[in-house]
């Protein structure tokens, strides 16, 4: 087990049945609304004294290298539900001394990125559908070919309204890791 993507068990799909993730368009990046996350999903995180901000759809096709980035505005320890589509993509993860900060607060959409002279490779692995992924360090992915689609949840504690770490998930989810 490493401390960048761990693979669970969970057998509730991010999405309300009626609701496919093929008829979010085609755009690279696309907020899910609440009203079609699955209430099966809402109901186990509440459970467990968690909430998200955000969902988002990813989408990309063909050969496509995304931008070294992290998903908050400065370098942390923050996870996230990954749920990803598509057979031919892996997931990078990087080590860097430079913590740029994000000069906007817009919890929809900040991302700091990184130029590969920034940063050093330290992992790389294929994300599976679901699994637990450390966002808050430099990463990306590459898609080989064809398509692939990703739906992503931030992770939060209701009770503190701070980001899950990696830590803090193992414990949460330890009957559902592969």
């Amino acid at each position: 087990m490493n401390s960048f993507c761990i693979d669970i068990n969970l057998d509730i799909s991010p999405l309300r049945g009626e609701i496919d993730i093929t008829s979010f368009t085609k755009e690279y990046w696309k907020t899910i609304p609440i009203s079609d996350i699955n209430p099966k999903l809402i109901i186990f995180l509440m459970q467990h004294g968690l909430g998200f901000p955000k969902v988002a759809t990813f989408y990309s096709e063909g050969e496509m290298v995304h931008p070294i980035h992290i998903d908050n505005g400065s370098l942390s320890d923050m996870v996230k539900i990954n749920w990803t589509y598509g057979d031919n993509h892996i997931m990078n993860w990087y080590s860097t001394d430079i913590n740029k900060q994000s000069s906007t607060e817009n919890i929809d959409r900040t991302y700091i990125y990184y130029k590969s002279s920034e940063v050093k490779l330290i992992h790389s692995q294929k994300v599976d559908c679901p699994s637990l992924v450390q966002v808050g360090l430099p990463h990306n992915v590459v898609n080989y070919s064809g398509s692939r689609r990703c739906i992503s949840m931030a992770l939060f504690h209701k009770h503190t309204n701070k980001y899950v770490t990696m830590q803090e998930a193992l414990e949460l989810f330890t009957g559902i890791i592969v």
